[in-house]
């Protein structure tokens, strides 16, 4: 009995609750978990409140040694501690971190304020920040106050922030937000980027420190201007363009304003693209485009920086998508993509190209405007020929797109004798040219339109190899050297298997001069005149266009 009554003394002594069976102990096991789950948070918080909490109890408010502990991985260095109403208040804040791309993040701050119940999040006053990216460049941002999140690794600049790069960059943003482990700065409200004498400013911004590259969007406006390197060997002078091609150059030594809805900088591959409603600027010159892209040479001075294009040289100027260039004296080319070479003076159009002045239209494939030459070359595709039109002063506007008119056939050959029967043309109507190719020497004031060609005014037409027009700059530079007014150009002159075609006679010869001040065409060489049945063959003979009369 008393060892009976001992056993059961031990068993009322256990402590209440399930003492047999499996569910019991799974039931003990769980419990212990979540109380020591519980007990590892309380020893991480306390592993840093306590020494803290102690040093309070005991009187002392600020802890004179430096305190240095790991924050979500970050090193967290501090000069001193206050302990006020629940809230720990630091002195010279500094927090040590390194991102995926072996980059590393330094940020020191005057002071910083922290809750006990919001352990992750520090309010920081006087930031001086470095982002060092794994090429040893270096983003410095200054701000007077911002919020760090430490599990995001996040720096909220809610009071704005300057941000410099030792190329000369600077950024003046309103607020912002910097992912230091993304290698990230994002700000949505207007921004301002200076690089020496040019400026970016756009609505929003994102600012990637890792690879030296930017994205602006919203309202962008970018003012150019390019920057000489002090010790750089002055280049040899370049050609000096003169006439219509010099509308449709670059000049270096003047700034360069562009628009667009979005601008995205990538300083490793020196290429800004701006995208979506893109205007750019230059004096007279001004080019439109859906897209832009600026391809340019960065000085040594801006190793490293997402540098504004114009900081450098610009080497190439391509854009894309209902492309229009417009200069002075009313002068248009348009076309699906151009591109603009600096270092050649070369403007080239690609496709659906149409260049005007005024009434004066030349419609090609392609058009190859040289500024440094003065020369400017358009071609066509395979067996296409392309159309241009020159239209005197006071006619009415040619059709658009041009329509040449048709050639007049050979007349059969009718009982008669030859005489002064040449159809009369109209000085006033449009002369449309076609021909496979045509080159502009505007030096030299002449184009030359190539294979297979054909001028026809009103009933009167001119077919031969080549055409010559020789014209004169009236009042200053005209478009491309070809879309002179036909009360510009002074001669034209066919050679090669020459016919001149009327609704009366023919006329053939190896060579004919038209006259644009008298009005008279003078076929010489192997001149022969048909009309019906008739045959005249001579060494020369002029036709007066206006009377129809030939001599």
């Amino acid at each position: 009995m008393a060892i009976a009554t001992q056993h059961s003394r031990e068993l009322d002594a256990r402590p209440p609750g399930p003492r047999f069976g499996s569910i019991a102990i799974a039931t003990d096991r769980t419990k212990a978990f979540r109380q020591a789950v519980r007990h590892s948070g309380r020893v991480r918080i306390f592993k840093v409140l306590l020494p803290i909490l102690a040093v309070a109890t005991c009187g002392l408010y600020v802890v004179p040694s430096k305190w240095k502990f790991e924050v979500a991985g970050n090193e967290v260095v501090l000069d001193a501690v206050d302990v006020t109403s629940g809230d720990l208040k630091m002195t010279n804040p500094r927090i040590k971190g390194q991102n995926k791309t072996q980059g590393k993040y330094d940020v020191r701050a005057v002071s910083a304020t922290q809750t006990i119940a919001d352990p992750d999040t520090l309010n920081l006053n006087d930031i001086d920040a470095d982002v060092i990216n794994a090429s040893g460049e270096t983003t410095k941002l200054k701000a007077p106050g911002g919020i760090y999140r430490s599990k995001l690794e996040e720096m909220i600049f809610n009071q704005g922030v300057v941000i410099e790069r030792s190329s000369g960059l600077t950024a003046r943003l309103k607020s912002a937000s910097a992912f230091f482990a993304k290698n990230l700065v994002i700000s949505k409200e207007p921004v301002e980027i200076l690089l020496r004498e040019s400026v970016i400013r756009a609505n929003a911004l994102d600012l990637y420190t890792d690879r030296s590259s930017a994205v602006f969007t919203g309202n962008v406006s970018v003012h150019l201007v390019r920057e000489a390197s002090a010790d750089a060997t002055p280049a040899a002078p370049q050609p000096v363009a003169t006439g219509a091609t010099a509308s449709y150059q670059l000049d270096p030594k003047k700034p360069i304003d562009i628009t667009s809805n979005s601008l995205e900088v990538d300083d490793v591959k020196k290429l800004a693209i701006f995208r979506e409603s893109v205007n750019a600027v230059q004096g007279d010159f001004n080019m439109k485009s859906n897209e832009l892209q600026v391809s340019y040479a960065a000085s040594d001075t801006a190793k490293g920086a997402v540098a504004a294009p114009g900081a450098a040289d610009i080497k190439y100027v391509e854009a894309r998508g209902e492309v229009v260039v417009t200069s002075k004296d009313n002068q248009t080319a348009r076309s699906d993509k151009a591109l603009y070479d600096s270092a050649t003076q070369t403007m080239t159009l690609f496709d659906n190209v149409t260049v005007a002045q005024e009434k004066n239209i030349i419609q090609s494939d392609s058009a190859i405007i040289n500024a440094a030459t003065g020369k400017t070359f358009f071609q066509m595709k395979l067996d296409k020929r392309l159309k241009a039109v020159f239209t005197p002063k006071g006619a009415a506007d040619p059709a658009t797109p041009v329509k040449v008119a048709a050639k007049p056939e050979p007349v059969k050959p009718e009982a008669g004798a030859p005489g002064d029967l040449f159809a009369s043309a109209d000085a006033k109507k449009p002369i449309n040219i076609e021909a496979r190719s045509l080159e502009v020497d505007d030096k030299k004031q002449l184009a030359f339109f190539r294979e297979n060609v054909s001028a026809t005014q009103g009933d009167f037409n001119i077919r031969s190899k080549e055409l010559e027009v020789a014209y004169a700059s009236a009042g200053g530079a005209k478009t491309a050297g070809a879309t002179q007014s036909s009360g510009d150009i002074k001669t034209i002159t066919a050679r090669g298997k020459v016919l001149v075609v009327s609704k009366e006679q023919n006329a053939s010869s190896d060579k004919a001069v038209f006259d644009m001040k008298s009005q008279t065409v003078t076929l010489t060489e192997n001149v022969i005149v048909t009309q019906g049945k008739n045959i005249i063959k001579g060494d020369r003979l002029v036709i007066d266009v206006t009377t129809g009369k030939s001599t």
